[in-house]
């Protein structure tokens, strides 16, 4: 083992170590497994450092004011210096580092690296800061963390290279001083930026608009994520907000190798109608697969501006949005390569609905369904509308359906049709509205898939006698398809599964999970 180690290529190993990185999506629990790769020995140890220190700040979050006592100590006498000048508590003496740290950095959050200045600065303040009568200890703290994180930032732009993630937002820290947005014309900043793979923005409150700033230094972007863009006439001239939002579509239109977009328009008043000339733009991103819409009201864009815009995304998700306008064009347009869609939190007229499914009918996979029908009709017209959609999905493997918030029937009615509409192709069926162990028997009599995997929502199952029923029928139907591979009970109390008497007889034909189920992972990551 140890000359295998030995003899892997440097950059093999590097390669190794950041899938495990990129694979695991808790920070601080891949920071302890890797730990020990560090002591194989000294090629490992160097291409640990490397990926470790490449995104220090979202490994350690708790106790991350060490990070910046590090970073501090690798600092050159002249930029201890200029740190002196604005109040940091620091030597102005130089030391020797084993490793030039600020150098691997390729993800730059100044987010977290201002909590991890507030948490070094409220370590390591000066007491004579108090005789200060002009202000207040908090205010000069304030500051302080300000000026170390800039500071931080203009050393790590000019060692870093070529960086490979920006994040500018203010999720966790929305008091961050507006500007900090200066960062991005700090020396270095066009060439550190220059190759961005992934930029994360968010908008709120900002006076200013960085975006024409960013497209000077980069047009490489993949991933791009941009919160609460904000369009509100609150503060806002109407002139400005029409600027920003041509800024916005220049800005989108020219990111040409984007393929990961998640974006959050936000308006605070009627002017939502300026969101129409932001979907063309989106079209002109050939590169795009993948897009989530986050909680936008489209009151001026129809379903099929949509539809001709991201013929090409791959998927497509809208998590709280709202869209009910539809038109009739003579042309219906259609996705031609969509397999996976999402409706989170959606409210939703059905012919919207109707022209997003038939859209894709012929190429769709995978679907999540949760929302509120904005129509004024009778229980029977919304479902059947509804449900009878499913049918035309030739090719529908995995469907989430939360009937439950769409209030249109019983129970019985709801999975009764269910049963009938649900394609032959389907292999993974999820829906939480309160059913009978005999009306679950009856939609798996009538349904024509066979299902790998179903999942039930068990707020209804409160008894072991309800769950024994249950299990029994999924066991008979595991049995005479031959198809059935997991069972899973969502939310399912231990007490109640561990008590069952067909628990046991069950495992024997199928796995039988409990798992609290929520958004569906293979949809949305």
């Amino acid at each position: 083992m140890k000359d295998m180690a030995e003899k892997l290529p440097s950059e093999t190993l590097h390669e190794i170590f950041e899938h495990l990185v990129q694979s695991n999506h808790d920070d601080e629990k891949i920071s302890h497994l890797l730990y020990p790769c560090l002591l194989v020995n000294r090629s490992w140890c160097v291409d640990m450092i490397k990926v470790l220190w490449n995104r220090p700040f979202h490994f350690l979050k708790k106790n991350s004011s060490k990070l910046i006592q590090v970073y501090l100590d690798g600092l050159s006498k002249e930029e201890r210096i200029d740190l002196i000048k604005v109040g940091i508590n620091i030597s102005d003496t130089a030391s020797k580092m084993l490793f030039d740290y600020m150098g691997f950095l390729k993800d730059l959050n100044f987010e977290l690296i201002y909590i991890a200045s507030q948490s070094w600065v409220d370590l390591n303040s000066n007491d004579d800061d108090e005789n200060d009568m002009k202000f207040s200890k908090s205010d000069i703290m304030e500051r302080q963390t300000f000026e170390l994180a800039k500071g931080l930032c203009k050393a790590f732009l000019s060692r870093c290279g070529k960086l490979k993630c920006l994040d500018l937002s203010r999720a966790m820290k929305p008091t961050i001083p507006n500007n900090y947005l200066s960062i991005i014309k700090l020396p270095f900043a066009k060439e550190a930026f220059s190759q961005l793979k992934e930029f994360k923005f968010t908008a709120r409150d900002l006076d200013r608009d960085i975006l024409p700033d960013i497209l000077k230094c980069c047009n490489s972007i993949r991933s791009l994520n941009m919160f609460s863009t904000p369009f509100s006439t609150d503060s806002l001239m109407e002139e400005v907000v029409d600027h920003r939002i041509d800024s916005l579509c220049t800005f989108l239109s020219s990111q040409q190798k984007v393929k990961q977009l998640t974006l959050h328009v936000e308006f605070r008043n009627p002017v939502s109608s300026k969101i129409a000339p932001i979907i063309p733009s989106i079209g002109q991103i050939d590169s795009l697969n993948w897009i989530k819409f986050f909680s936008i009201d489209f009151k001026s864009v129809a379903a099929s501006d949509i539809i001709e815009a991201l013929s090409n995304v791959q998927t497509l998700l809208f998590e709280g949005c709202t869209l009910t306008l539809t038109d009739r064009r003579l042309h219906r347009a259609k996705f031609h390569r969509l397999t996976k869609v999402a409706f989170y939190r959606f409210k939703f007229s059905l012919d919207v609905m109707n022209d997003l499914i038939v859209g894709c009918e012929e190429t769709l996979r995978e679907m999540q369904m949760r929302g509120t029908i904005s129509d004024n009709l009778t229980d029977v017209n919304k479902r059947v509308r509804l449900i009878s959609m499913f049918t035309s999905c030739s090719k529908l493997e995995h469907l989430e359906f939360h009937s439950s918030l769409f209030l249109f029937g019983t129970s019985s009615e709801i999975i009764d049709e269910l049963g009938e509409a649900i394609p032959p192709s389907l292999l993974k069926f999820y829906m939480d509205c309160k059913f009978s162990p005999q009306e679950l028997d009856a939609f798996l009599e009538k349904c024509r898939a066979n299902l790998q995997c179903l999942v039930l929502d068990t707020d209804d199952i409160k008894t072991d006698v309800k769950t024994d029923e249950i299990l029994v029928i999924a066991r008979k139907y595991a049995t005479s398809k031959r198809s059935l591979k997991k069972l899973i009970l969502a939310g399912l109390g231990e007490s109640i599964i561990n008590s069952s008497r067909e628990l046991e007889a069950t495992k024997e034909v199928i796995k039988v999970d409990t798992n609290r189920y929520t958004k569906s992972s293979t949809i949305w990551d």
